[in-house]
């Protein structure tokens, strides 16, 4: 009697735990049937017990056919557990993404599943907000490096002889021979008089 007893009151606190769960939770056949649901599930997806369990899995999910079911189904078998991520529907229209955990069963000789999903939309809303942010650094970053570039380009300009100001044609003959000699590792000799501006060449080298 004691053991009977024992057997009923774990049979309530089962039913009490799957009902109080916070993740949603739906038993389904090998059909694709809902046969049962918790609470959570109710409030998830906006039905109540009743209407989900007149319902199918392609009634609720948008990307399960017939096709890819029989596929689903298969795999679940042999793998017994399935780790996946989906998107169920709601009553009035949304698409929630869901993280779900299913598990192969069978019970009386019948085929079961019973799927544990919870509710990952919070998660999603982050990850695509790090995305967009990843992807405004890197745009960030190759404009920097494209201005850095320019920048360097216009101080190279401004900087070139910029302490050796004239147009006489023998001063750009000077000027082009510092372009020639300058990035070489030659020794130069620089002659003049004083105040010709030899350490102005010097310089420019």
């Amino acid at each position: 009697m004691k053991n009977r007893l024992d057997a009923k009151k774990d049979l309530r606190l089962t039913q009490f735990t799957i009902e109080q769960a916070a993740d949603a939770v739906i038993w389904h056949d090998s059909k694709a049937s809902i046969q049962r649901v918790n609470r959570a599930a109710c409030t998830l997806l906006g039905y109540t017990r009743e209407e989900l369990l007149s319902l199918t899995i392609q009634d609720i999910n948008p990307n399960s056919t017939r096709q890819t079911w029989a596929r689903y189904w298969k795999k679940l078998k042999t793998s017994k557990v399935l780790t996946f991520e989906d998107e169920h529907r709601t009553k009035d229209g949304r698409l929630i993404p869901l993280e779900i955990i299913s598990h192969y069963f069978k019970f009386e000789d019948q085929e079961f599943s019973v799927g544990f999903a919870r509710d990952i939309s919070e998660r999603k809303r982050i990850e695509k907000e790090r995305a967009c942010t990843f992807d405004e650094i890197q745009r960030l970053r190759k404009q920097l490096e494209l201005e850095n570039e320019y920048l360097i380009e216009e101080v190279s300009e401004l900087q070139d002889f910029g302490d050796i100001v004239g147009q006489n044609p023998a001063l750009a003959t000077i000027l082009q021979q510092i372009d020639m000699v300058a990035p070489t590792d030659a020794s130069i000799l620089i002659g003049g008089e004083s105040g010709t501006g030899k350490e102005l060449i010097a310089h420019e080298i």
